[in-house]
């Protein structure tokens, strides 16, 4: 219950209270609000700091060095030269671009920051290396963009199913009162519906705790991307 109330904060609060403040200026008349404006003259009062997911917009800049944005079709992911295919489990896949963000970024501030950059500066095979990362980093970046809403609730939602069922299960088969241990088709149908309930209750806890998997790693990971980028 911790985790699922924590990642609704995610999704939903952060959005709305790191939302940035925009001064409009429409005929003369000078507005507040936290939509860009529609006409006239804008002015940026406060930057947001967070994405609609509650993620903080270091971690969405353009890298350094990028040849060109991401761009992705139904199966696959490309910029440049590099491809990313789909799986069969974009559950996975969002999970997976989260972390391998958060990585890929490390890499670059290496590159970038590294000694050999400090001592021969940007050579022809640094800034090869570097574009590579940066197209890696630029295509993370729109799968978390395009899926984190779709595949974040099924998480949330299949765990939550998940619980439920277990804990229908484990109500299923209350215990014979104690006139009821006397009679013996009442003490029979009990230890029958223990053994069968067994069954489908090992099968359940199965089932969720796959997706308690998900579900834990989509909330560390939604949390590590909370916090601002290292530079």
């Amino acid at each position: 219950m911790f985790h699922r109330m924590y990642l609704i904060f995610l999704l939903l609060f952060c959005s709305e209270s790191f939302s940035g403040v925009y001064q409009c200026l429409v005929d003369g008349k000078t507005t507040f609000q936290s939509l860009p404006c529609t006409s006239g003259e804008q002015k940026i009062i406060k930057k947001n700091i967070y994405n609609d997911f509650g993620m903080h917009m270091s971690w969405f800049e353009k890298p350094m060095l990028l040849p060109e944005q991401a761009r992705c079709t139904m199966t696959h992911c490309f910029c440049a030269s590099q491809i990313w295919r789909y799986s069969s489990d974009i559950k996975q896949d969002l999970l997976n671009s989260m972390r391998q963000l958060r990585y890929a970024w490390d890499s670059h501030n290496d590159e970038v920051n590294g000694y050999s950059v400090k001592k021969l500066g940007f050579s022809n095979e640094i800034r090869q290396r570097i574009r590579k990362i940066s197209c890696n980093i630029s295509i993370k970046q729109l799968v978390i963009k395009k899926h984190f809403k779709e595949a974040s609730e099924e998480i949330s939602a299949n765990y939550e199913s998940a619980s439920k069922v277990v804990k229908v299960l484990r109500k299923q088969c209350p215990k014979p009162s104690l006139q009821g241990w006397t009679q013996a088709q009442e003490a029979r149908n009990w230890v029958q519906c223990i053994t069968t309930n067994d069954r489908s209750l090992v099968k359940s806890r199965r089932i969720k705790k796959n997706q308690h998997h998900f579900f834990s790693k989509l909330v560390e990971e939604s949390e590590l991307l909370r916090r601002p980028r290292r530079k």
